[in-house]
């Protein structure tokens, strides 16, 4: 089930700690929530990386996200620490990677829920929606509980604001840049105390452009990219919420979204070669009742529908749909001195693939590679039980167990846990904190990685073939930390194919081969490991000033007897971070740094990051820098209208682990909000 559904569609349910004196003073029957919290004046409360729960949970406020030199998910991400993004064009493409583990281990949601991307497969984070949002929520650590048995590394959730009570809410951004990019995005929304509503729009355009080593032979130029100077890319992005208390005991949210994205792809300076569709539909329904004061019960469908539409580097077509239900109770008590939480739930899905491949390439005349169109259906059931625990006011657990049943595979247990302790306190507010998990996700290989047939890739380079052999991986994921934050910091609190040569010495040449082409067959791992440490520093000694500065290292092993190496591709092992914020309030200007630099990395050679393709050679090391300066005209205008400008890679940085990147940019533009 998803968690943090909940604390962004309805009203904010009342922490352990609050909930006893909440109930002492709520009418019977009615929903405990926060429904506002004024601050009239400034407070003095200590700088915090995490929020005070035993799960590593970091949030970026709506504050937080206006101000990073970000248009896009991918930019607003990019220099978390222990958060490493494969990003295959800069700003436009991501690959998500949390604490070493593959991407495909990341859950990337809005509001909760899957938002684009074939099922069981690693979500782009480009396809995100970023506009209208709250927050950003990152979870850390294995999440296999209330979200999805894969999610071993974390949870990245984009939060969008609820829809208004209190009359007319409408926000609106216009960005242009250097290399054709452009962006229109806007929101509106209605609202009373009974019900609201609102509609995002956003329009994304972005060309491709020119190689910055043409002809290059030398690994650590990157790949080459598909994004050529004349290629483009442009994505919609529509997406509306619905919410209502049909009375005081019952809440309910409708959600509805059409995304699409369509790329024309150009190699190098030629013409457009290939072109790639894709459309997503959804729909999500949500609705709680509290039956007591302490209890109450929900449940959620959704219906996703995803399409792939692609003739860059084979054709073929691909349909995924996905309907789930979800359904539990909450329900909390006291026993002793003690509070507890406890949440039970299940959920059903059925999950389809429809795949149409396109015609094998003229050259190639050997039988064997007919291909068959693929029409696959799967089911699976999971079953978990939470447990959120207050055993002393410094000692706080979580902990559950799920039980996760697939169609066609063993079933597994997944257990987590996760402990906060606080030992030394300085005051009522600044504290040593410690805080460990543990738990256990399953991925389950996605229906085209089961049976989809020998399918041509990069022109028929080579082949790619789904294995009915294929079982679940499973990984147990480790974290301790320890947070501290000795010092009083005042802060406002506001509302809220060189490749295949490269690899195999074959295809150097131009030459046609009509009857070999190697077929790389979908295997498991024998094993992963990744450990590593992550150090963290946050400083706010003024209101004006804020300073970040983050370092991880990683390491990560392999066993695989169809391996070169034993290291997975794009995993530099020393990443630092810095974010430098400097706020002229008076003036209503705000200036935001922020460098980070990767160390050298094993490089892949097919653009899919994909661990059978790592080659011998490393990467350069890479170093970027972005900047981004706002400045409100509500002093001046009377209106809450700010104009920004931004600078993306100042350092002209081209290639980042295996890819090669658009290197420096520059975009500008204006945001309005009323009222």
């Amino acid at each position: 089930m998803v968690f943090f559904t909940a604390l962004s569609l309805l009203s904010s349910r009342p922490s352990l700690a609050d909930a006893s004196a909440a109930s002492e003073a709520a009418p019977a029957g009615e929903i405990l929530r926060a429904e506002k919290i004024e601050v009239v004046d400034s407070v003095i409360r200590p700088a915090e990386i995490y929020q005070d729960t035993p799960v590593e949970t970091e949030v970026l406020t709506e504050q937080d996200i206006e101000e990073l030199p970000a248009t896009t998910p991918i930019e607003a991400l990019e220099a978390i620490p222990g958060i490493r993004i494969q990003a295959r064009v800069q700003g436009q493409r991501g690959a998500v990677s949390i604490d070493g583990l593959p991407p495909e281990y990341s859950e990337l949601l809005v509001n909760g829920q899957r938002y684009s991307g074939e099922n069981q497969e690693a979500t782009d984070l480009g396809d995100l929606l970023f506009m209208d949002l709250e927050k950003i929520e990152i979870l850390r650590g294995p999440q296999a509980l209330r979200f999805t048995a894969r999610a071993g590394g974390g949870v990245v959730n984009f939060v969008t604001k609820a829809p208004p009570t209190d009359g007319w809410r409408v926000s609106g951004v216009l960005t242009g840049g250097d290399q054709g990019r452009f962006r229109t995005a806007g929101a509106l929304g209605y609202g009373g105390p009974d019900w609201g509503a609102t509609v995002i729009t956003d329009y994304n355009r972005i060309d491709g452009f020119r190689d910055p080593f043409p002809g290059s032979t030398d690994p650590r130029d990157g790949l080459e990219s598909t994004f050529g100077e004349n290629s483009v890319q442009k994505k919609t992005d529509v997406y509306s919420t619905i919410a209502g208390r049909p009375s005081e005991n019952s809440e309910f949210v409708m959600r509805f979204g059409y995304w699409e994205r369509n790329d024309a792809f150009a190699g190098d300076e030629g013409p457009v070669t290939g072109r790639s569709l894709q459309e997503r539909f959804l729909w999500n329904a949500e609705s709680r009742i509290a039956v007591t004061d302490e209890t109450e019960i929900y449940g959620r469908f959704t219906v996703f529908h995803w399409t792939l539409d692609t003739e860059v580097g084979r054709e073929f077509t691909l349909r995924d749909d996905l309907e789930r239900v979800q359904l539990g109770s909450s329900t909390w008590f006291e026993l002793g001195e003690t509070s507890h939480l406890v949440e039970i739930g299940a959920d059903l899905m059925t999950n389809g693939i429809d795949l149409d491949e396109g015609d094998v390439p003229p050259e190639i005349e050997n039988p064997a590679f007919t291909l068959e169109d693929v029409t696959e259906r799967t089911y699976q059931a999971g079953l978990f039980v939470v447990t959120e625990s207050e055993l002393h006011e410094d000692l706080s657990i979580e902990g559950g167990l799920r039980y996760e049943m697939r169609q066609g595979f063993e079933p597994e247990l997944l257990p987590q846990v996760a402990i906060l302790w606080t030992p030394f306190r300085f005051d009522a507010e600044r504290a040593l904190k410690l805080r460990v998990s543990a738990g256990r996700a399953a991925l389950y290989p996605s229906l085209r990685d089961l049976y989809q047939p020998p399918a041509p890739q990069t022109g028929a380079g080579y082949f790619l073939a789904g294995s009915r052999d294929l079982v679940q991986e499973t990984t147990w994921a480790f974290r301790a930390s320890i947070e501290s934050n000795p010092v009083r910091i005042r802060e406002e609190l506001r509302l809220a194919d060189p490749t295949l040569c490269a690899l195999t010495g074959e295809r150097c040449t131009d030459e046609i081969v009509q009857e070999l082409r190697s077929v790389f067959e979908r295997a498991n791992l024998d094993q992963l490991r990744t450990w590593g440490i992550e150090a963290r520093l946050q400083l706010r000694p003024r209101d004006w000033i804020e300073l970040n500065l983050g370092y991880t290292w990683l390491r990560t092993d392999i066993e695989s007897e169809t391996l070169l190496l034993d290291e997975l591709p794009n995993s530099p092992r020393h990443v630092a971070n810095g974010k430098l914020v400097l706020r002229a309030e008076d003036y209503g200007t705000t200036l935001t740094l922020r460098a980070s630099w990767r160390d050298r990395a094993f490089m892949e050679g097919t653009g899919t990051g994909t661990a059978s393709f790592t080659t011998t050679a490393r990467s350069r090391d890479s170093f970027d820098v972005d900047a981004r300066v706002r400045q409100s005209l509500e002093h001046l205008l009377g209106a809450d209208v700010t104009l920004f400008a931004q600078g993306n890679n100042l350092t002209d940085n081209r290639v980042v682990d295996s890819y090669r990147v658009r290197g420096r940019s520059f975009v500008a533009g204006a945001e309005v909000r009323w009222p």
